[in-house]
């Protein structure tokens, strides 16, 4: 393997976020038409053309977002668009009290797909504006003319509610603190590994045949290039030399030098 394919190998971390959202917003898409299919159903037995309509609107609305989604690469404003217009839609059903008031208990999915698809902080704001919204269509301080929902029954559901998205952000928060550790390790890790089948890769080299002059013991590089055996192993790899003088080069210097001195 060259070096710059090990260079090129990594994992896109955004394109992994993209598609946990995408395959959860699949499966959880087709679980709501099926439901919101049986609801429709059961409206028009029971001639409820108001809840019915609600109901189309968001079968609608999960087509929609699901062919934008097949289309298009911003996943990020299709959903922030989608559970939008869902949620407008759960406030006309809490604005006729679909189901006899039975809606508020539906409301609870709403701060766990912002969250889950918008992330901690923008998901929080859309559940505070939703929240604004459906407190003033439940408790009805402006005397609407909506349907009534029992006053201790809201006070429980507000409880409720909060109490949830408070849960629901606490375990997206750890979620992200944690999802960020493990991508910063994996970047440490990856950047070691890098280096490490550098290495190997380099280390590689040497074990092929080296063009050796067999007079002054000089290394052929790639390039043509004569170099000093000593400068190219340590060029190519991560050995260093030290100097000194083995026996039988000591045995022939002291030879040598005994030799020169009788002769002076």
């Amino acid at each position: 393997m060259k070096l710059k394919d090990l260079l090129s190998r990594r994992i896109d971390d955004h394109e992994m976020e993209r598609l946990r959202k995408y395959k959860l917003a699949v499966r959880v898409s087709i679980a709501a038409f099926c439901s919101m299919t049986v609801f429709i159903v059961k409206d028009i037995i029971e001639g409820d053309m108001c809840e019915m309509l609600s109901e189309v609107v968001v079968c609608a609305i999960i087509v929609a977002a699901f062919a934008f989604l097949r289309k298009h690469k911003n996943d990020l404003i299709v959903y922030r668009v989608a559970l939008i217009l869902i949620s407008f839609s759960f406030l006309y059903a809490a604005w006729i009290g679909s189901g006899n008031g039975a809606v508020l208990y539906w409301l609870f999915f709403v701060p766990l797909t912002f969250i889950y698809f918008l992330g901690e902080y923008e998901g929080i704001f859309w559940i505070s504006v939703f929240g604004l919204l459906l407190a003033v269509l439940i408790f009805n301080p402006l005397g609407l003319p909506i349907y009534v929902y029992d006053f201790s029954e809201c006070v429980i559901f507000f409880g409720s509610f909060i109490f949830g998205v408070a849960i629901i952000y606490l375990i997206e928060h750890n979620r992200s603190v944690y999802a960020t550790k493990l991508v910063e390790q994996k970047a440490v890790l990856g950047e070691e590994k890098i280096k490490a089948e550098k290495a190997l890769y380099e280390i590689k080299v040497l074990q092929g045949l080296l063009p050796i002059c067999s007079y002054c013991k000089k290394i052929r590089g790639d390039k043509g290039y004569w170099h000093d055996v000593a400068v190219y192993i340590q060029n190519h790899s991560a050995a260093e030399f030290t100097h000194s003088i083995c026996p039988d080069c000591e045995k022939e210097l002291v030879e040598k030098m005994g030799t020169d001195g009788d002769t002076e």
